[in-house]
């Protein structure tokens, strides 16, 4: 039996990528959804970084065309999903910072359209550009808000503008355990001509007093603040992380949304520089901490017998504003000593978990039979508040990613996710 604990730093919540916005129906026309404009940015101290492990601002921005023979310059189709694929390795920690519930966002406690989120909650801004009668352009910011999230996704965030809420929900990409977010059936109650979306890499930053909005005070006299300095009482500590990867090659994010006129037909524009034409060019991994600690220890110490092995993995990590964040663990490789074998059974291939049941490609649960599992996994990381479980599975022989005779899978059920990670048993042809 296998068993392993792990704490690795891996993206489990991903970041703020797209906008549930309330857009009003805009006429029939004759061309699918599209882009009037689409872009990211990153930025530290209001420039441009391209520091891995960084923690810069993040915003997400777009707009869509408008029907300009309309006289109210409505939008030629109304937004239906907008979503924003991010490249591996970005991601935000919303763990060590209050949450909102969806009541206290739709301001329910006080019968208002006015959200009641406590202040130390807001994570970032939303900017929006909408259309009033006439045609005529209209700008709002209002506060983005770390929401109670529940059982399904590993993280929510929202905001209320009069009376209109929208939710951003992260889901996890199997292909590369990258991160999507986005908004999905956005309501049509108001003329939204574009928006933009900022996460904060330090939420609690005085430079952002002037633009918290939220609740405060006690039972007996609650105040709504807006406009106004106020500071927050939420830790100084990062929200927003860059990767820790510097690949030859640039990174690029992708945007995508449909209509409700045609849904299911996606407009995609690859985004792969910032607005002054910066490729997203990752360098400075050489200056990332990197010291993990491992441990091992055998169930049983007697000779020529069955023993289950224990291990144990943490990646020490460095959450102050100041530093940089730990690299991510790439490849982990374990190498038994002499004379511990596996068993003649495993050997066989007995009870493998074939390609179509683990499903790699897909968030699905995995339908590997029970007589498939070697043993249990723990994995925690600062990105989630729970530890997560799982276990290892033998693979059937030649019917898994490396085609080889012996491999097996790490499965963790996640929030709204499986991790479903390959890895393979490499027999010493002279020792077994």
């Amino acid at each position: 039996m296998i068993r392993a604990r792990i704490t690795l730093r891996r993206a489990l919540i991903g970041v703020l990528a797209s906008l549930a916005i309330t857009v009003v129906a805009a006429p029939s026309a004759s061309a699918n959804f599209e882009f009037a404009e689409a872009g990211v940015s990153v930025k530290s101290d209001g420039t441009y970084t391209r520091q891995a492990g960084g923690h810069p601002d993040f915003s997400f921005n777009f707009s869509v065309p408008l029907n300009e023979v309309d006289p109210d310059l409505t939008p030629l189709e109304a937004p239906r999903d907008v979503l924003l694929d991010l490249p591996p390795g970005f991601f935000a920690n919303p763990t060590s910072f209050p949450t909102c519930t969806i009541d206290q966002l739709a301001g329910a406690t006080n019968g208002l359209n006015t959200q009641l989120c406590p202040i130390a909650s807001q994570v970032g801004r939303v900017d929006i550009k909408y259309l009033l009668g006439g045609g005529n352009l209209g700008e709002a910011g209002v506060g983005l808000f770390n929401l109670q999230h529940g059982p399904d996704v590993p993280a929510k965030f929202g905001f209320n503008y009069v009376g209109y809420m929208a939710t951003i929900v992260p889901q996890v990409r199997p292909e590369d355990h990258g991160f999507t977010a986005g908004s999905f059936e956005i309501g049509r109650g108001i003329v939204i001509r574009g928006a933009k979306v900022t996460l904060w890499a330090d939420p609690a930053n005085p430079s952002h007093d002037t633009e918290r909005q939220g609740i405060v005070g006690d039972e007996e006299g609650l105040a709504f603040i807006t406009g106004i300095p106020f500071p927050s009482t939420a830790p100084r500590v990062p929200f927003f992380s860059s990767p820790t990867s510097c690949p030859e090659t640039g990174s690029s994010f992708t945007a995508r949304g449909d209509s409700w006129e045609t849904p299911g037909i996606f407009d995609t524009v690859g985004l792969a520089t910032d607005e002054e034409g910066i490729p997203f060019q990752w360098e400075g991994c050489e200056q990332l901490p990197f010291a993990p600690k491992a441990e091992v220890d055998l169930e049983g110490a007697s000779t020529h017998t069955p023993t289950g092995l224990g291990v144990q993995l943490e990646l020490p990590q460095n959450e102050g504003l100041n530093g940089l964040s730990t690299s991510a663990a790439k490849q982990v490789t374990l190498t038994l000593p002499d004379g511990m074998a596996i068993s003649p059974s495993v050997a066989a291939g007995q009870s493998g978990c074939t390609l179509a049941q683990v499903d790699l490609d897909s968030n699905d649960a995995p339908t590997c039979p029970a007589s498939a599992r070697l043993g249990t996994i723990e994995l925690r990381t600062q990105l989630l508040d729970e530890t997560l479980q799982g276990y290892f599975v033998l693979a059937a022989q030649n019917d898994n990613p490396f085609n080889s005779t012996y491999a097996v899978y790490m499965l963790i059920d996640g929030p709204g996710f499986w991790l479903k990670l390959p890895g393979q048993l490499l027999v010493d042809k002279q020792t077994g």
